[in-house]
């Protein structure tokens, strides 16, 4: 099992195929924490002060709340089930609410319940 591996980025659907091919390739769990809006504020004055054309960031809340709730929908599939540990971070009790709707029909595997991720931040 990757106990130590974390990674945040939020145009994260093709990263997450490659690393449920990857998991089964190796036959080890990946736990994979997906986190909804972390960083955004950092991530757009970040590209503005380099002078980026781009930012690696959705600039539209709409745009985030489709691609995170493709990306739930991606690992609670049957195909993600054997070999991938979701882990769920949102504030936003609509994304909580589809993912438990979605999670609880499918998990047949994560020890039969779903992982939420709370964060503090401590000023």
């Amino acid at each position: 099992m990757w106990v130590s591996c974390a990674s945040l980025f939020q145009r994260a659907l093709p990263v997450l195929k490659w690393l449920n091919k990857l998991s089964h390739e190796q036959e080890t769990i990946i736990p994979v924490r997906l986190v909804k809006g972390a960083y955004w504020d950092y991530e757009i004055k970040n590209a503005q002060q380099l002078g980026l054309n781009e930012y690696p960031v959705f600039t539209l809340k709409e745009s985030t709340d489709l691609s995170y709730m493709a990306c739930s929908s991606f690992l609670l599939s049957d195909e993600c089930q054997k070999f991938m540990y979701p882990q769920f971070a949102t504030h936003n009790a609509y994304t909580l609410c589809m993912i438990e709707s979605i999670g609880y029909k499918k998990i047949t595997s994560y020890k039969n319940y779903l992982e939420w991720v709370m964060f503090y931040i401590i000023m």
